[in-house]
């Protein structure tokens, strides 16, 4: 489980910066 909760957060902290650029 904290291996997928991990990879998620570094999904979305990837797409927030992103669209933040």
């Amino acid at each position: 489980m904290s291996d997928v909760l991990l990879d998620l957060r570094l999904l979305l902290l990837r797409i927030f910066q992103r669209l933040r650029n």
